[in-house]
């Protein structure tokens, strides 16, 4: 099927989930462009941006993404761009895989770099090492909980399109263990703790976080699954094995 067949589709089965009128008008306004890997690409030209919050709440986004399965028959990650054709969502696919810059080489004392002035002989201060979950942490905290299953969605979106190397296997994994980090944080403020009745609403939620990260990333929800248990098993929380 074309995208545009199965936005179709989409809209017509979360019409009937969600009775708002809002996330109706900026679906009809939406252009679907191309599935693109485990994207759903669909855009918005600038002067209908306004519209596009209505499509990217959580329960909104998690109702569309439903829908792309039961079509499809596979997990689709809905991405949402500015512009009206593939070429924008190349352009965009672009500035995220950029190459970051090299940093510059540092100063050996007594020597001038790059025709600068040699350094006094004062002793810089040693850079710091970054954290593996340093662009998902916020800067006035040193945990990386998410008070709301929504925000952890944006936080693990946002961590990603920002994250070091994302285009290599290595930083795929640096994130991937950030990411098992701010989930496994959340889950302590939001599921009932180690022991307590487990409940199936907070289940789902965990869930649909753990399947769309996956999607994103394209790697299966279940071995994500398995680095969260693991990470969590290694500092004593839950879930214990029930076998």
């Amino acid at each position: 099927m074309e995208p545009i067949e199965i936005w179709g589709m989409v809209f017509e089965i979360v019409r009937k989930q969600l009775p708002t009128p809002a996330v109706w008008l900026a679906m009809q306004a939406v252009k679907p462009l191309a599935i693109d890997g485990n994207y759903f690409v669909a855009a918005l030209p600038p002067q209908e941006q306004y519209l596009s919050s209505n499509l990217q709440d959580d329960q909104t986004a998690t109702a569309i993404e439903d829908a792309l399965k039961e079509i499809t028959g596979r997990i689709l990650a809905f991405r949402l761009i500015e512009g009206a054709t593939l070429a924008d969502w190349e352009q965009e696919k672009a500035r995220e895989f950029a190459p970051i810059p090299e940093p510059a080489p540092a100063a050996v004392p007594g020597h001038a770099v790059m025709g600068k002035a040699a350094p006094t002989g004062k002793a810089e201060p040693a850079a710091q090492p970054i954290s593996s979950s340093a662009h998902l942490t916020s800067a006035d905290s040193t945990r990386s909980v998410s008070p709301t299953w929504e925000k952890l969605n944006e936080r693990l979106m946002q961590g990603y399109k920002s994250a070091p190397f994302i285009k290599y296997p290595h930083g795929q994994a640096q994130f991937v263990l950030a990411a098992v980090q701010c989930i496994s944080d959340t889950m302590d403020l939001l599921m009932p703790p180690t022991g307590a009745v487990r409940e199936d609403q907070q289940e789902r939620a965990l869930a649909k976080v753990i399947e769309r990260l996956g999607s994103v990333i394209n790697l299966d929800p279940m071995f994500l699954s398995l680095e969260l248990l693991r990470f969590r098993g290694g500092q004593g929380k839950w879930p214990h094995n029930t076998l």
